[in-house]
């Protein structure tokens, strides 16, 4: 019997990390169909509106959203750790973009939360100060979300770029986390664009393939 070695612990937890975070990223945006104005631009009252009206799907949402890109970044350690190949360089930086870009959406994604919980108990939700309070909160969180899909597209290109080099890595994959990458940086606009947040619909598919598959990958790693 083979006895599991750090590395291989740390190929299973990155890829346990990585599905984790998928599916919350997914629950996140199925939790966001009552509220179909969050994080796009020129509607954060709108959005503060749909969230007062549907309170267990926004939380449910900020939530979900929250432990999923946190999950993004032992998922980027492990993967950089695991990495094999040529292009060590492009592997550190697709996990230190991967995991800030996941760090820094964290501090935007539970504003929502924050804004219809905590905030809305301490006065009246129709008054200018919570108005005032509520939209700097929602536009904090939309803010970080496109900072993180600017710093999450380049990881990706930067893993990518790393996996190409890597023999224990797909190049089918690789290639899908350039153009995965490529396709969200351009996400990074959405708050002065509709265009832009709408384009995460695809951007989004592409991102969460990658990391689906990206974990499979580090999973056969870790039980070899």
């Amino acid at each position: 019997m083979s006895v599991a070695t750090e590395s291989d612990r740390v190929a299973r937890l990155g890829a346990a990390s990585g599905w984790l975070s998928a599916a919350l990223n997914l629950a996140g945006v199925v939790f966001l169909r009552e509220i179909p104005a969050a994080y796009k631009p020129g509607t954060i009252p709108t959005w503060l509106n749909q969230s007062l009206a549907h309170p267990t799907a926004a939380t449910a949402s900020a939530i979900a959203f929250t432990a999923g890109v946190l999950l993004l970044v032992p998922f980027a350690i492990a993967l950089e750790r695991s990495s094999q190949g040529a292009r060590p360089l492009w592997a550190g930086a697709g996990a230190i973009l991967v995991a800030l870009g996941g760090i820094m959406n964290a501090t935007g994604t539970l504003l929502p939360l924050v804004a219809i919980g905590p905030l809305a108990a301490v006065g009246d939700v129709t008054s200018a100060g919570f108005l005032g309070a509520a939209l700097a909160l929602l536009a904090w969180s939309l803010t970080m979300d496109a900072c993180f899909n600017a710093l999450f597209g380049a990881g990706l290109v930067a893993f990518g770029v790393a996996m190409l080099r890597d023999p224990g890595r797909s190049r089918i994959v690789a290639w899908l986390g350039i153009v995965a990458g490529l396709a969200t940086i351009p996400v990074a606009l959405q708050p002065v664009s509709r265009a832009a947040a709408d384009w995460l619909a695809v951007a989004g598919v592409l991102w969460l393939g990658w990391l689906v598959w990206t974990s499979a990958s580090l999973w056969r790693q870790g039980r070899r």
